[in-house]
């Protein structure tokens, strides 16, 4: 599986009161075995829904018909393993 680490910062607006709020998103995008593309969201470290799957819900009017935008991504340096430093005997 070959990953590639990411921010990717989403407008939301609200359709019902026009409310406007933007949220940052740790992604992680992932390629199997098999060729096929998957990307996993996080925010402050869990899992999260996809900014783009119609869960979220506007803070002042609790509506759900709230549009989703992106307004800027970034690629994140590869993560390296961890190494333990070797120890002499």
């Amino acid at each position: 599986m070959i990953c590639e680490y990411g921010m990717e910062t989403y407008r939301f607006t609200c359709h019902h009161c026009d409310h406007t709020w933007t949220i940052e998103y740790q992604v992680r995008y992932a390629t199997d075995s098999e060729g096929s593309p998957w990307t996993f969201h996080y925010r402050e470290g869990s899992p999260a829904a996809s900014p783009v799957a119609g869960t979220i819900v506007c803070d002042h009017c609790r509506h759900t018909h709230v549009g989703a935008h992106l307004d800027a991504r970034r690629y994140l340096p590869a993560r390296q393993p961890d190494i333990e430093p070797s120890t002499p005997n």
